[in-house]
């Protein structure tokens, strides 16, 4: 695809040319992330002795680590006032050649380039592995903290929160790939489809920074050394590109780490491994976890093994409500196709609809995005 042209009189940007070059980068992206390869340690190696070198710094020894969990425990040994951020020389690179763009086109067409590009980044899908693992690696170690009758109630509390930021002072926060891929985005568009005249200085200095972004995972950098992780050997998403897996861990690295989602919600185990039946869905008194339960179960046989209530029944099908304790009732209209399939049956739907919803026809509208009033089909198929 040809780039747009760079000239004084700023031609006008063709957005589709752009949406089509953004769509290859969208694509690259999510299959870069979806399908984790192992990492060349000699690449990255070379990406990140570059990075400190220019950074006027000592070459560095590399530590590698079979998970993100196994490095944040080594770097708690390591002086924190040690610490430099790659996503600091990032954002430097970003702005110059963000800056030679901005003076290189229209305003009007930075504008529109700039809202393509985060309307078409896959910005929450390819970071939402490191934002399920930073979860898992925040929740707190449970430590009981002896309470001294003697002692007010302001002072045990005192006590607790100091165990609390002392347990956490030696916690360093890590550096993650899928972020940098976002945050050069721009430098990268800049150079590559508008073909910025950036020096060569700093198109070296994107160039080493993408390769880095594209062939590590996770890192936390010191002075003397740089601690490094190996990405997930297993993946699993839904259609949606959500961390999911219906019946084990959807996030896998080597070294026995697992975390459990469903559908981008990370989970207690218990939630994905559990026997479901209406027993343990009722005896859970997690809101968020018995919704998940009750899709396990499947929401529609939920319906129907439970007892339900039905709310309100018409010519277009029949409205039952289930009361769940502590949560919003489940609400779902049953339709039979006015059309029959190729053997002469008509088949039948449960569709779940909001529980404001109080008529099987203001229902069947609210699927076709319609009100009650407008939904009055002719021909019903």
């Amino acid at each position: 695809m040809a780039a747009a042209e760079m000239n004084p009189t700023h031609q006008k940007l063709d957005p589709a040319d752009l949406q089509e070059y953004l769509n290859g980068i969208r694509q690259a992206l999510l299959e870069g992330y979806c399908a984790p390869q192992k990492i060349d340690r000699e690449q990255v190696a070379r990406s990140m002795r570059q990075i400190y070198i220019e950074s006027r710094r000592a070459t560095p020894v590399m530590t590698w680590f079979s998970n993100p969990r196994e490095l944040q425990e080594a770097a708690r040994s390591h002086n924190a006032n040690e610490i430099f951020r790659v996503t600091q020389i990032e954002d430097k690179c970003a702005k110059k050649i963000r800056q030679v763009l901005e003076s290189s086109i229209s305003s009007e067409d930075f504008n529109d380039a700039f809202t393509l590009l985060w309307d078409t980044l896959p910005s929450s899908q390819i970071q939402s592995l490191s934002w399920q693992v930073r979860a898992a690696l925040a929740v707190p170690t449970a430590r009981a903290i002896e309470i001294d009758q003697r002692k007010s109630l302001d002072w045990n509390l005192a006590l607790a929160l100091r165990s609390e930021i002392e347990d956490n002072a030696t916690t360093h926060e890590l550096e993650w790939t899928s972020t940098s891929l976002i945050r050069l985005a721009i430098a990268q568009v800049a150079c590559e489809f508008f073909e910025a005249r950036v020096d060569e200085v700093e198109k070296s200095n994107l160039d080493n920074l993408l390769a880095l972004a594209r062939g590590a995972h996770a890192y936390i950098c010191f002075e003397r050394e740089c601690l490094l992780s190996e990405p997930p050997v297993q993946l699993h998403f839904d259609d949606q590109f959500r961390t999911h897996h219906p019946t084990g861990p959807a996030i896998v690295y080597a070294g026995d780490m697992k975390i459990f989602c469903w559908r981008g919600t990370r989970v207690p185990e218990t939630a994905i491994t559990c026997d479901t039946n209406l027993g343990v869905i009722d005896a859970e008194p997690n809101i968020e976890i018995r919704r998940i339960l009750i899709e396990r179960y499947g929401t529609q046989q939920f319906l129907l093994d439970a007892g339900v209530e039905i709310r309100q029944h018409d010519k277009f099908g029949s409205l039952y409500v289930k009361e769940v304790w502590g949560d919003e009732p489940i609400v779902m209209v049953h339709i039979t196709n006015a059309t029959p399939e190729p053997d002469g049956q008509y088949r039948t739907y449960f569709l779940r609809v909001p529980p404001t919803i109080r008529t099987a026809r203001e229902a069947v509208a609210w699927t076709f995005g319609m009100t009650a009033d407008e939904y009055d089909p002719i021909v019903e198929s």
